[in-house]
């Protein structure tokens, strides 16, 4: 969560909110349970399996968007022209991570690029007179 927002609009009533903070840490973790009250609240109404699995990610398809909807978007942004104008990416290094052209479904190819395009519309959107060639 250190590069994200995360909120559960059903959680972030008012209410709930000072009942949850007015609680004892000993209730709201038991036995290096967390959530315990609120997996107690929903017991019988949720099925176990869905209380007692492990955390899990939500996952993105990155590489999809890449290939489809977001193809213009990327290649815009991170064309070899356009970098070297600006030039705080390396357009031999982006090329090198995959390039826009070449997005396959491979995850680290399309998380890097991600990072790559965020990193290029942000310092757009921010400083969008900074050169750095």
């Amino acid at each position: 969560m250190a590069h994200g927002v995360e909120a559960r609009a059903p959680f972030l009533d008012p209410a709930l909110v000072a009942l949850a903070c007015a609680m004892p840490s000993s209730v709201k973790v038991r036995s290096f349970v967390t959530k315990a009250v609120l997996k107690r609240a929903l017991k019988g109404r949720l099925p176990d399996q869905i209380l007692t699995r492990r955390k899990q990610g939500f996952g993105v398809p990155i590489a999809q968007w890449f290939r489809g909807p977001l193809r213009p978007l990327l290649e815009a942004t991170l064309a070899p022209a356009r970098l070297r104008r600006v030039g705080l990416l390396d357009p031999d290094g982006v090329s090198r991570a995959g390039g826009p052209s070449t997005v396959t479904a491979r995850r680290i190819t399309a998380k890097a690029l991600w990072s790559l395009l965020t990193l290029e519309l942000w310092r757009e959107a921010y400083l969008p007179d900074a050169r750095w060639a």
